[in-house]
């Protein structure tokens, strides 16, 4: 994780020599100028990489693609996930990488359901699917098919019943997904 503590701790340009630069919080050499110290580019592609890496397993990726919003996250009314409606048969993607956690092939009210742990803190969780096409213990991608929406369990209509928990409490997932 890159943390930075002040505008000036930044890193601010690359230069030529593709070395990167870095100011020195308000110190300044004889003629006024910052001192810098020079980072090596490979030590930034690092840090860049992590970071890329980490953000596959944050749960920001929409699991369906052609949807109607049909019930909001409710907790209020017991309701700790969004509904989106679309066509029977339409592929669900995991919302951010992970490992298959849980799979309910008959639950009384989500039908065949996934749980997924990002190893992070965040789970996923996809309910009334029609098909589950991944197993317990596999490893999925970001953006994978796992499960094909569906009518199963307590459903008027086909639609995904999709929760995003952290550190086992339900979270909206209207504020972290990407649309």
């Amino acid at each position: 994780m890159l943390k930075v503590q002040k505008l000036e701790d930044m890193i601010i340009f690359v230069n030529k020599s593709e070395e990167l630069q870095k100011l020195l919080p308000y110190k300044r050499d004889v003629k006024g100028e910052f001192n810098i110290i020079p980072l090596k580019s490979k030590e930034l592609e690092k840090e860049a990489l992590d970071f890329l890496n980490a953000q596959q397993y944050i749960p920001d990726l929409l699991p369906v693609e052609d949807f109607i919003l049909t019930k909001p996250y409710l907790p209020s009314q017991g309701h700790y996930g969004i509904d989106l409606a679309g066509k029977s048969g339409e592929p669900i993607y995991a919302s951010a990488a992970g490992v298959i956690e849980q799979i309910e092939l008959n639950d009384d009210i989500f039908g065949k359901s996934i749980l997924i742990d990002h190893l992070n803190g965040y789970k996923t969780f996809y309910g009334h699917n029609s098909e589950i096409l991944v197993q317990k213990k596999f490893f999925v991608e970001k953006g994978e098919i796992i499960a094909e929406l569906g009518n199963t369990g307590k459903s008027s209509a086909p639609h995904l019943h999709f929760e995003i928990l952290f550190k086992g409490e339900n979270i909206n997932p209207e504020s972290i997904i990407r649309r």
